[in-house]
């Protein structure tokens, strides 16, 4: 923060008319930068804080703010509290000047994530003082925040009376909440039942997530004695919902709801069906776990605004898959374990967008840490997604599965019709300047346990140029292929309407020096480029 102070020395010149009149400097440096701080304009200082505030991103916001939206954060609860954001606080320690500025910005104190200090593995409540202490912080930065609308995240897994205590912390704030994050055990919910619709008039993400581990769908309702769907059933404005319990037949804001989050393993088809049917304004759908189906689940559903779709874990979704329509759909994400059933599962989904005249998605994300998906079976894909904009695939976990990122799938995504210019030649290296993946893990055959698959563009039955309106591309932890087909598909894709925004490849093999001249002749054309080391592979990064 104090390196913009040297900038700012200018200010400690005035100017009379035509003449310039010099300050004596002062003669400390420590005299010096209070002088300076001391003639910087308000507005100045409000503009570093908003920016300072805004460059801090810890993990813990990914359930707020990540692509998918509901996901639980990874990581241990740790031993120590957290309070996030925590750059407005450290702003108003530095001297009186800053104090006060900040004290007046209530949207840089809108925004806070909350846990306490709860010892990995103890499952009893914190010590009163550490939950007194947090009570009073909560209710301090809270204040500060008036009027601006507040997004909480509270994470109190370990302790029901902790959760309880932090959530009546927040509930004087409930006019202004807008986004509540709760990670809490089921029987705190309790503390809702107090607020009416006039208590929660801006509430419109809520998300309730309990990790509960059971061999059949979970109806939490017959546990408690007092509603756990209280705030869904009050909240006039509520627009996002994200549970892993089973939902009632019926609430106020399934009519108004624009993005569902369903994280139940297993869960019943049938029971998300009936919901579905009564979502018309629905746009994100997301589903976390297996399914289970007991009997015909009915008629097509048509869900007009459904633009996007993220399943993690679908295992048996299938017949849900056959029983809706989505002519709207942009944006396709599959994560998790997709098993024997991911194969099965692209099928259906080439079916929906059949049946939907859905003629290409936008977004294509493929994430599986298991699946029996191949190369070809990728492309196939992809050949029914001609406008696609943006593909993200990971072969980070092939030691598990079949490679989906090969040699033919790349050279089925190079542009035939673009020129790719001088042929770069790679010294002598495995033919092409860079270790196999079968070399480099001892002469394992690269995918592990499974066979790697033989690959060619003829192999696909594709015309060479898949996707041709690709403008953002990601392939990660992948080995099977060589440099130079490497560098011909980033040639191809860096020229005329078909240019490339921005490519992120991830690769698990030794590289040559090749993709450096990639990524200046990337940086010559205007394209942002960064070639970054982890752990021994490269990042690409354009």
């Amino acid at each position: 923060m104090l390196s913009v102070l040297p900038a700012l020395s200018a200010l400690h010149v005035n100017v009379t008319d035509t003449n310039a009149h010099v300050v004596p400097a002062p003669s400390t440096p420590k005299a010096l930068t209070a002088s300076i701080m001391e003639n910087v304009p308000v507005d100045i200082w409000q503009g570093i804080f908003t920016e300072s505030v805004l460059l801090e991103n810890p993990i813990q916001f990914n359930e707020m703010f990540g692509e998918i939206w509901g996901r639980p954060t990874l990581g241990s609860t740790g031993i120590s509290s957290h309070v996030f954001v925590q750059q407005p606080a450290v702003i108003s320690q530095v001297c009186r000047t800053w104090r006060h500025i900040a004290f007046g910005m209530p949207e840089i104190w809108s925004i806070l994530f909350i846990k306490p200090r709860v010892p990995a593995g103890r499952e009893t409540a914190s010590p009163p003082h550490i939950i007194d202490r947090l009570e009073k912080l909560i209710k301090f930065r809270l204040s500060l925040a008036n009027p601006m609308p507040l997004k909480i995240y509270i994470d109190a897994r370990e302790s029901v009376q902790d959760a309880k205590s932090l959530i009546a912390a927040i509930l004087p704030f409930s006019q202004r909440w807008k986004t509540i994050h709760l990670n809490v055990p089921s029987e705190s919910l309790s503390q809702l039942l107090r607020l009416t619709s006039e208590d929660v008039p801006m509430l419109q993400s809520f998300k309730f997530y309990e990790r509960v581990y059971q061999m059949r769908p979970w109806d939490a309702t017959q546990m408690h004695d007092f509603d756990l769907f209280h705030i869904q059933k009050i909240a006039p404005s509520l627009r996002r919902v994200c549970t892993p319990l089973q939902l009632p037949a019926n609430l106020p804001s399934y009519s108004t709801l624009q993005e569902l989050h369903l994280q139940q393993s297993p869960s019943e088809s049938q029971e998300i069906y009936r919901i579905l049917s009564l979502c018309m304004n629905l746009q994100t759908l997301s589903l976390t776990g297996y399914a289970t189906t007991q009997g015909v689940l009915g008629e097509t559903i048509t869900l007009p605004l459904l633009t996007t779709l993220n399943m993690e874990h679908p295992i048996g979704r299938e017949r849900l898959l056959r029983a809706i329509r989505t002519p709207s759909l942009r944006t396709l994400r599959l994560l998790g374990r997709g098993g024997v059933h991911a194969k099965s599962l692209l099928l259906e989904l080439k079916n929906l967008m059949m049946r939907s005249d859905v003629s290409s998605l936008e977004s294509l994300h493929i994430l599986y840490e298991t699946h029996n998906l191949t190369d070809v079976a990728i492309a196939e894909f992809l050949a029914c997604n001609a406008e696609l904009k943006e593909l993200k695939i990971d072969d980070t976990w092939m030691f598990l599965n079949t490679s989906m990122i090969t040699a033919g799938l790349l050279r089925d995504m190079t542009l035939s019709d673009v020129e790719v210019g001088e042929e770069v030649h790679l010294d002598a290296h495995d033919s092409d300047g860079s270790a196999s993946c079968d070399e480099e893990r001892g002469g394992r055959p690269a995918g592990g346990f499974m066979s790697r698959p033989s690959t060619s563009s003829k192999a696909h039955g594709t015309s060479g140029s898949l996707i041709p309106e690709l403008k953002r591309l990601s392939l990660i932890g992948c080995c099977h292929f060589s440099n130079q087909e490497l560098v011909t598909l980033v040639h191809s894709r860096m020229g005329g309407r078909h240019s490339l925004e921005s490519i992120y490849l991830s690769l698990a093999q030794t590289t040559a020096p090749e993709l450096d001249q990639v990524v200046r002749e990337a940086r010559s054309r205007g394209i942002e480029a960064e070639l970054l080391t982890v752990r021994g592979s490269y990042f690409l990064v354009i």
